[in-house]
């Protein structure tokens, strides 16, 4: 068939557009099938199958890629053509909210159903050691259990069956194990003792890790930070939390079991399913001290005179709640440290978050050289500033209710 130079021309024109066309970047998400240390297999909606190596994945610190993702979550990259992929990182922001608007969790327990004794996680066998260990609290008549239950206290004939008895753990380092890695129901202090956790923390970690279940199982940690500000989040939880992000941040750092915060870049991810359990139900009808003092906590916190602080910025950028890929630790304890204080200063004590310790010890110096006489005075200057430091609130008790001649 003979054509005409013009005719090859518009050819070669339409050959080239569909070049230009196959090889244009395109960008697509989809679910993850495969997984392993080093590579994952992307499965798109319209039935296409990716896949892409660890050096093709956003956070170059990660060197396995099995320690922050699992199967199912779902992920976002760049299509070049040819099945050359890169750019794969998580769904963030509007474009996350609009995909996953009304979804229903991830399952993970096909990743952790496969993983060997140690690693070897069950939804309904955590349940029923829930049950288990919650009614050896309630028989005890006491919100502790002494190092001994590690040792030997937690013998065969407390569980139901051998299986949950060997998933608990059969040697103390195991059981042990159980106990810390469940830091949202237990504190295991380092003498080994075993306290019932805050509710307020259980409510936390459960509603954090079905956020990002919800949300594909990982996102950017400032979309996860503006739900935790939102009043879709227990408002009593983020309380005694913190609502700043230093205190968001070391929280997810400190429950390492439930979120895997990214080495380097500003995402996390959830780690597991977890099973329905009204703890705070249990505790309120067991043990109402915990709940009297987890109270006493925010009141300390977040006296009534001091507003609280819900400033977010803009949900497109996945920004920054990480200086350095590094966060203050944030722990149980500091919140005991702030309610023994508080135990000690309990009446007659303005309460006002430090936040001008310069200042405040300017005045401190003052207040120590003026003497009694103008103690008054300039207690009342330093209490027009916006903070002033709990150990001047303490010398002010002290020196003003004296307990010694």
């Amino acid at each position: 068939m003979h054509h005409s130079n013009r005719d090859r021309q518009m050819i070669n024109n339409n050959d080239l557009r569909r070049s230009e066309t196959a090889n244009r970047p395109i960008e697509r998400h989809g679910v993850l099938g495969i997984l392993s240390a080093t590579t994952g297999l992307i499965h798109t909606a319209d039935n296409k199958y990716f896949t892409f190596k660890i050096k093709d994945f956003c956070d170059q610190r990660v060197d396995d890629l099995t320690e922050i993702l699992h199967l199912r979550f779902t992920l976002k990259f760049i299509d070049y053509g040819n099945e050359a992929v890169s750019h794969v990182i998580p769904l963030f922001g509007d474009e996350s909210e609009t995909i996953f608007a009304n979804s229903e969790e991830v399952d993970t327990s096909e990743f952790w159903g496969s993983r060997k004794d140690d690693q070897f996680y069950s939804k309904e066998m955590e349940k029923q050691a829930y049950r288990a260990i919650t009614e050896m609290f309630v028989r005890d008549k006491q919100c502790i259990f002494g190092s001994r239950y590690i040792h030997n206290g937690l013998e065969r004939k407390e569980f139901r069956n051998d299986q949950l008895f060997r998933y608990v753990g059969t040697f103390p380092m195991k059981r042990r194990d159980f106990f810390a890695n469940r830091s949202h129901l237990f504190r295991l202090q380092k003498n080994g003792r075993i306290d019932l956790q805050y509710p307020a923390i259980y409510t936390a970690v459960t509603q954090l890790s079905s956020r990002l279940l919800r949300r594909g199982g990982v996102t950017s940690i400032q979309s996860l930070y503006e739900f935790y500000l939102s009043d879709e989040f227990n408002a009593h939880a983020r309380n005694f939390i913190g609502n700043d992000q230093l205190c968001f941040m070391g929280f997810l750092t400190a429950h390492p079991f439930f979120f895997a915060v990214f080495p380097k870049l500003p995402f996390v991810s959830a780690r597991r399913n977890l099973p329905e359990l009204d703890y705070r139900a249990f505790i309120e009808h067991h043990f109402p001290s915990i709940l009297e003092r987890e109270q006493r906590i925010i009141d300390y916190r977040y006296p009534l005179q001091m507003p609280r602080i819900h400033e977010t910025t803009s949900r497109e950028s996945p920004n920054p709640l990480l200086v350095d890929g590094e966060a203050v630790e944030w722990t149980d304890q500091n919140a005991e440290v702030d309610n023994d204080a508080n135990r000690h200063i309990e009446s007659n004590r303005p309460l006002i978050e430090v936040q001008r310790p310069r200042e405040c010890g300017q005045m401190l110096r003052e207040v120590l050289q003026s003497g009694k006489r103008h103690f008054h005075s300039a207690m009342s200057s330093i209490c027009s500033l916006e903070a002033v430091p709990t150990l001047l609130i303490v010398l002010y008790s002290w020196y003003h209710f004296p307990k010694y001649p």
